[in-house]
This record gives structure tokens, C-alpha cells and sequence, in this order.
């Protein structure tokens, strides 16, 4: 049953004041721990309750606290772009460059998702704007990734710097460039001047990797995901057989002792292309041969993260089963539920949240 206060009611302010104090003398009593009044928070960014948010943190809750991804209160309020709650975070001391264990900062989440306004706030209080992932990922790169002109001119202006690269030597402009953002290209080609000196810097590649196969698999095509995932004409006959999804041929070559763990330059597995093609069959026939279920491409993406972001259900299920990692964290930072809620699977959100996700940060629609 929903409770429904009207606040029309003179009561109605009395109530609030009351909940609000037995849970302020829940705290005080220590019948809240610590952990539970962080929980409290987390749930109330969730739900973009910045009331409630403001009483967890009255009450004692640790607002720089991380979650089992490292992710802290201040990145999902960027990540939801939950302007508002990020500002009274701020205001109450969040640290504005905290990092996740893969160096994601507050900003570069925001760059992800578009988020103008947050990511103006967070500037204007001390956010490193050339701050980088440990794969060299910056705001600026995130930015001209997704496209977002007004964001990447506005960490331009705060000093973002378009000459720092990535694991793979790219530079913001190089990403413009290779994306065909004539736009963009000229963009950055106005701040280059301002940029002297080569700074020596870690980097990135294409951020977009698991939403493009998801996108590119819904859509049908296949051969633009093949040049996703990676995988060439030279690779290993088993890989090409289960990419076809030629079960006959794949227990053929199984019976001629193919390796089942084979992987290609990118370190893609046949077992990750049953999982993207959504291949039950083919998936039991390579764990019953010894498949490696928590198997990782050099990104650090599982079969576990194909399937999510393919919508692969059977997949996935099979998957979970045989012990399949379901908080597996690629080394741009995603998970599994975070793939399929980013394309809004809700069934497949429903089965890893039920198999343990942790999806605190994600925002459900």
C-alpha cells in the first residue's frame, strides 16, 4: 500500500518532522549502521530524492563512500545527471576527483552521458579536466566520442588539453576525425594553438565498444559488429564456425581436439561469439569441452557483457549457471547490467540483478 501525504494537510509538515527525527534517533541510538544510512543515500540518488538525500546526510552518512565498482555518490548523481543532488554533494564535501579503480572520474562520467550542466558544475569546483582513465580515457575524448559540441567546447575553455593521447596514440581530434565529425574536427582545431607542450599520458581506445555491438546487433547488421568484436578471416576454424553458428561444424572440430579457449589478436573467444550470437547449443556443447566462462578480451569484456549488451537472454542464463562472473568490470568500467540498462533490456536487467549485480548506480527506466 502507498502512503499518500497531501501536503494541503496542516498535519502534513508535523508527519515529515516526525519520520525525520525517529530516523535521526534511529541513528543516534545505533540502530542504523553506517553502512545502512550509506544505503540510505545510495537509494535516494537513485531515486532522485535529494530530501531524502539531505536527511541520509544530516544523519551521518559518508558521502565519498564507494560501492562494490568504485564508484562513488557524486558519480551516479553525474551518472544520472541529477544536477541538483550533485550540487548539495559538492556543498557537503564530495570529492570532485575521486576515481574508480579503472581511474573514472565524476567528470568523465558526465562527458559520458552528455551532462552539460553537471559537467559545468563539477568544473567550476576543482574537477581535473584532463584527468585520465588508467587507459588514458579523458573528459575531452568522452566528449568528441559521444559527439557533444557545447560539452567539448566547454572543457576547452576550462583547459582541457586535445593533444593528450590514448593507449593507442589517439588524440581527441584523431577520434573527431576517424568518426567523421567535420564539426568537431574544426572545434578542436581552434584550441590546438593554445597547446604547446606534449605531455606524457597514459590513454584510451574507443569508449563506445560495448554499446556499439549492442546497437549494431539489434540493428542486424553483423558485419559491422564483426568489426567491433574484432574478428578477422585468419582466425582459428572454430571461432568462424560458432561466428556462423554452424553447430555441426563446431562439434566436428571439437572432436578433432580444437581449443575451445582459443582467441583471436583481441582476445576474443568462441564462447564470447555463441554469447553475442545468442547460440544455447553452442554455448553448452564449448563449456561441456571446457569453455573459460569468465574469459576476457584485452578490453576486459566477458561472454557475460556480450550477451547483456545483445540482449542474449538464453545466453546468459546458460551462462550464469556455469558460474559466469555477473559483476565482471571491463577495463572501461562495465558491467554486464550496465550494458543491458543502457539499452533498456529490462528482462536481462531483471536475471543478473537476480543472479547478484550490483546495479546501485544504474538508472532503471
Amino acid at each position: 500500500m502507498k502512503l499518500v501525504i497531501k501536503t494541503s494537510d496542516t498535519c502534513a509538515g508535523k508527519i515529515i518532522f516526525f519520520l525525520c527525527c525517529l530516523f535521526v534517533s534511529a541513528v543516534s541510538a545505533g540502530q542504523l549502521s553506517a553502512g545502512q544510512m550509506e544505503e540510505i543515500l545510495c537509494n535516494a540518488i537513485r531515486e532522485n530524492n535529494i530530501s531524502k538525500v539531505e536527511r541520509a546526510i544530516f544523519a551521518g552518512a559518508d558521502i565519498n563512500v564507494k560501492d562494490e565498482l568504485g564508484w562513488t555518490p557524486l558519480m551516479a548523481a553525474a551518472f544520472n545527471d541529477y544536477f541538483d543532488i550533485a550540487r548539495l554533494l559538492i556543498e557537503k564535501g564530495a570529492d570532485v576527483n575521486a576515481k574508480t579503480p579503472q581511474g573514472f572520474t565524476a567528470l568523465i562520467i558526465a562527458a559520458g552521458e552528455k551532462s552539460l550542466l553537471v559537467s559545468r558544475l563539477l568544473t567550476v569546483n576543482g574537477a581535473d579536466v584532463n584527468a585520465q582513465t588508467e587507459t588514458g580515457l579523458t573528459s575531452l575524448m568522452v566528449s568528441v566520442s559521444r559527439q557533444a559540441n557545447s560539452l567539448s567546447g566547454w572543457l576547452l575553455e576550462m583547459g582541457a588539453d586535445p593533444y593528450l593521447k590514448d593507449l593507442s596514440g589517439k588524440t581527441a581530434i584523431m577520434i573527431a576525425e576517424e568518426k567523421g565529425y567535420d564539426e568537431m574536427v574544426s572545434l578542436l582545431g581552434k584550441y590546438r594553438g593554445n597547446f604547446y607542450a606534449q605531455k606524457k599520458s597514459l590513454p584510451i581506445k574507443d569508449s563506445a565498444g560495448i554499446q556499439n555491438f549492442g546497437v549494431t546487433s539489434r540493428h542486424g547488421a553483423l558485419p559491422a559488429a564483426s568489426a567491433v568484436l574484432g574478428v578477422d578471416d585468419n582466425c582459428e576454424k572454430l571461432v568462424k564456425a560458432v561466428r556462423n553458428n554452424s553447430l555441426e561444424m563446431v562439434k566436428l572440430l571439437i572432436s578433432q581436439k580444437a581449443d575451445v579457449n582459443f582467441k583471436n589478436k583481441e582476445g576474443i573467444t568462441s564462447l564470447m561469439w555463441a554469447a553475442f550470437n545468442n547460440s544455447p547449443e553452442i554455448i553448452s556443447l564449448l563449456i561441456e569441452n571446457g569453455a573459460d566462462v569468465n574469459a576476457r578480451t584485452k578490453d576486459g569484456v566477458t561472454a557475460l557483457i556480450f550477451a547483456a549488451g545483445t540482449n542474449s537472454l538464453k545466453a546468459a542464463k546458460i551462462l550464469l549457471e556455469n558460474g559466469a562472473d555477473v559483476n565482471a568490470v571491463t577495463r572501461h568500467g562495465v558491467t554486464a547490467i550496465m550494458s543491458a540498462d543502457s539499452n533498456k533490456f529490462r528482462e536481462m536487467i531483471t536475471l543478473l540483478a537476480d543472479s547478484g549485480a550490483k546495479y546501485r548506480w544504474i538508472s532503471f527506466y
